[in-house]
């Protein structure tokens, strides 16, 4: 039995939620799960790239080539979905922002730097950031600037 689907519907990133509901259907799902499960692109078995390359990077050991290797396909995956810098990484993979910091080389010296950017890619607002964390609107604001440069 093989896909009775286009192909060009697991390749096609608009289309990713379209072929993820395909495969829901699907009796090879488990099959081509597995058989994707090494692959960077397309959707394989319901499960995107992002979602593989994830997986790949927390299976892998702690502070190991083939860790640092998984974060960067990881960091590509989401660049060809327009979702770059340490923000955008941390909010699409629930990965703290200290760790995309880290494996990006950025080294956050200010200890709030990383609160505030956690809270506002929480959803928080400026004033209820600066509200949580006894600091003014401004200096949220600086602080997200200084990351933002240091991120850059």
């Amino acid at each position: 039995m093989i896909c009775q689907n286009d192909p060009e519907l697991f390749f096609d990133p608009a289309r990713e939620d379209e072929a993820k509901d395909a495969c829901s259907f699907c009796p090879l799902m488990e099959q081509c799960k597995i058989l994707g499960e090494a692959e960077e692109y397309g959707v394989w078995g319901g499960i995107g790239p992002v979602e593989r390359a994830l997986a790949r990077f927390r299976k892998a050991g702690d502070k190991t080539e083939a860790r640092q290797n998984a974060f960067d396909v990881l960091v590509e995956v989401l660049a060809d979905r327009g979702i770059t810098g340490i923000l955008g990484i941390a909010k699409a993979t629930g990965l703290r922002y200290t760790v995309v910091a880290q494996r990006m080389g950025v080294d956050v010296e200010d200890p709030r730097g990383s609160q505030v950017v956690n809270l506002r890619a929480s959803g928080m607002s400026t004033r209820a950031v600066a509200r949580q964390l006894g600091i003014g609107e401004s200096t949220v604001r600086d602080i997200e600037k200084r990351v933002r440069q240091a991120a850059a």
